[in-house]
């Protein structure tokens, strides 16, 4: 059984492939499509020039379409010994300053469209802390085991970091920081750095690990730290930008008549250029003759094509076609809730990820914390973090969401604290005390307004008394 197996006993992966697609597909969600330019100049090395790009924002659209957790501010709740509201205030005021949430937006962005993404806690020069979104390709890991990916055996990481600029230039000069358990200083980079730390003075490490939440979207191979580059997307984004470069293209060649001369001598024939602007000559013609050919392009089959590969694309990403391009044409109520169905499937898996990385995300920050501000002591003690993600109801007019929330209210599905927790993005408690306070704000209102009770059925104790006179 083994012996198949002796004969690729050593081996070696070429992760050079990997940052490359992975580099290219970071472009195009930052709406960079250099990519795009490259692979039309090895396409059409002596006619690149000549073609306008008509490229497509897909993947960016398709990342936001997909990475919606925080599009609304997420609840979090802080549970643990000596942990109170005011305790809970302040760390409320930190993730409001590191800007956790549009950090964590961008994580989950670059996720569904890279598969893998990190997010690094490091510390600030006047004791707080930061987050950092770098590039996945921008990083390399080493574990203890190798046939680990988790966090916690990570030997050590190297990390590319802007250190400086030049404004007359513009050039951006970049470092390579090697990050221990231990250590933490500059490996690579210009001459003065090298050896320096990365906090400050000190090389040390104060955390005893490497301060990194990773994530990935799917298992990473046997020996390596990330996850495989999703090529089916590096590839749409290129063919539909190719697509509609080359439509553009045709379109621009043949759609023009080309003038034409018959009769004309050879030697003349071969001064004339070809293009919408220039002429070309015939000289076996007997009779001179000038005229307009006009070409006929399928441009409407490149289209289709096009359309209909985009479509089959997005279908496999659990994305419905029609309601994500926003086609003209109804679209029924079942193929909207299946729409919905998927997203909450994908949503789901997202949801477990975030739910683990928001706690390594606190312990981090507060670990970074307690050393730069504690002077040997706990500011923050450990703390569970128990968060609850919120989104937007679907369309429909307030009418009929304010009856379904009734029939979830009288089937015990939910409650008044529930639903106002829900719709505000605040915690439980927080909505069962609001509820609280506005029925008791509306009872003092109807009292002062209506002692007896009638102003609801438009009659006032005046009115009847005068009745009851006459």
């Amino acid at each position: 059984m083994l012996t198949r197996f002796r004969r690729q006993a050593v081996s070696v992966t070429d992760k050079s492939d990997w940052v490359n697609k992975t580099e290219a597909l970071y472009k195009y969600l930052r709406r960079d499509h250099e990519p795009t330019l490259e692979a039309l100049q090895n396409l059409y090395p002596d006619t690149w020039d000549q073609r306008v790009l008509r490229v497509v924002p897909f993947l960016q659209r398709l990342a936001r379409t997909l990475g919606t957790l925080y599009q609304q501010a997420p609840t979090r709740d802080f549970v643990g010994a000596g942990v109170n509201d005011e305790v809970k205030a302040r760390i409320g005021k930190i993730y409001k300053s590191i800007n956790a949430n549009d950090v964590l937006r961008t994580a989950q962005e670059q996720l569904t469209i890279l598969n893998n993404s990190t997010v690094w806690v490091f510390p600030t020069s006047f004791g707080g802390v930061r987050l950092l979104n770098i590039p996945p390709h921008d990083q390399e890991f080493k574990s203890r085991d190798p046939w680990s990916n988790d966090v916690r055996d990570l030997e050590a990481a190297w990390i590319s970091l802007p250190v400086g600029s030049d404004p007359n230039t513009g050039f951006i000069t970049h470092a390579v920081a090697k990050i221990t358990p231990e250590t933490a200083v500059w490996e690579d980079g210009p001459k003065g750095l090298i050896g320096k730390g990365v906090w400050g003075e000190s090389t040390v490490n104060p955390l005893g690990r490497i301060p990194v939440v990773a994530f990935r979207g799917s298992e990473p191979a046997s020996g390596e730290f990330f996850a495989p580059v999703p090529y089916d997307l590096l590839h749409a984004q290129l063919a539909l930008d190719l697509t509609f470069t080359d439509i553009q293209h045709i379109a621009s060649l043949q759609g023009y008549g080309q003038p034409v001369i018959k009769g004309v001598g050879s030697a003349a024939a071969t001064e004339l250029k070809l293009g919408p602007e220039s002429v070309i000559g015939l000289p076996d013609a007997e009779n001179m003759e000038f005229t307009f050919e006009h070409g006929n392009p399928p441009l409407a089959e490149y289209q289709n094509a096009a359309d209909q590969y985009l479509r089959s694309v997005l279908a496999f990403c659990g994305v419905n076609p029609d309601i994500f391009l926003k086609t003209s044409g109804a679209i029924s109520a079942v193929a909207k809730r299946m729409d919905m169905h998927e997203r909450e499937l994908e949503r789901g898996r997202f949801v477990n990820m975030f739910e683990r990385a928001e706690q390594d995300l606190w312990d981090l920050v507060r670990m970074w914390i307690n050393e730069l501000r504690g002077n040997g002591r706990e500011v923050y003690p450990e703390t569970d973090v128990r968060i609850r993600y919120h989104f937007p109801d679907p369309p429909v007019d307030p009418l009929h969401r304010e009856q379904a929330t009734r029939l979830a209210l009288d089937s015990g599905l939910t409650s008044p604290g529930s639903e106002y927790a829900r719709r505000h993005g605040v915690t439980e408690a927080e909505g069962q005390k609001k509820v609280t306070h506005n029925l008791q704000q509306w009872a003092k209102l109807q009292e002062i307004a209506s002692p007896d009770r009638r102003i609801e059925q438009g009659r006032t104790p005046d009115t009847e008394l005068r009745i009851a006179v006459d």
